[in-house]
């Protein structure tokens, strides 16, 4: 009932909400409610900013931003979140459920990380930028429509620190590595 209701009030900010005429691969749309910045919508996906995201960041703390919701997309995980969650409200009773859901939203998270941090953009600046998200939606109600709370923003913050870029593999170390 929560995923249901939460989909029912992103729906709503959706149809409230202003197209922004921010260059990036998917339609960004703008709203003044209290959320995270998302990728949302299965079949019409777009990017949904809150406003307080768009006044507050560097041009390019919210090119990663975009960068990050862009890589969710090219993932399809506004196709599988749907289907996880199914499985989740299917399985409801089974504690394996829970623990594979959850590793699974950190596992989508870590993906768009690491891919954002391949395109270019500095750990440190991209790590800063979405603590000062979390900061800005602290200050505000909560709605869920992104996962970064708790103890999964301390682990992709120390992801993302620790990331070392990976250099391209050679064939001679691929047959070495064998």
């Amino acid at each position: 009932l929560r995923w249901i209701f939460n989909w029912l009030r992103v729906r709503a900010i959706l149809r409230e909400s202003a197209t922004a005429d921010i260059p990036a691969a998917l339609p960004v749309r703008i709203t003044a409610a209290p959320v995270q910045p998302a990728l949302t919508g299965v079949s019409h996906p777009c990017i949904l900013l809150p406003r307080a995201v768009l006044s507050d960041l560097s041009p390019d703390a919210l090119e990663a931003v975009l960068a990050h919701e862009t890589w969710h997309w090219r993932h399809r995980d506004h196709w599988w979140s749907p289907v996880h969650r199914m499985v989740e409200v299917l399985f409801w009773f089974h504690p394996l459920t829970w623990w594979l859901g959850a590793r699974l939203n950190e596992e989508r998270e870590r993906a768009c990380d690491e891919a954002v941090l391949a395109q270019g953009f500095a750990a440190e600046g991209y790590a800063a930028c979405l603590v000062r998200i979390c900061a800005l939606h602290l200050r505000r109600p909560r709605l869920a429509a992104g996962e970064m709370a708790g103890s999964i923003l301390k682990k992709r913050i120390d992801g993302i620190l620790a990331h070392a870029p990976l250099r391209p593999c050679r064939a001679g170390h691929r047959a070495a590595d064998g």
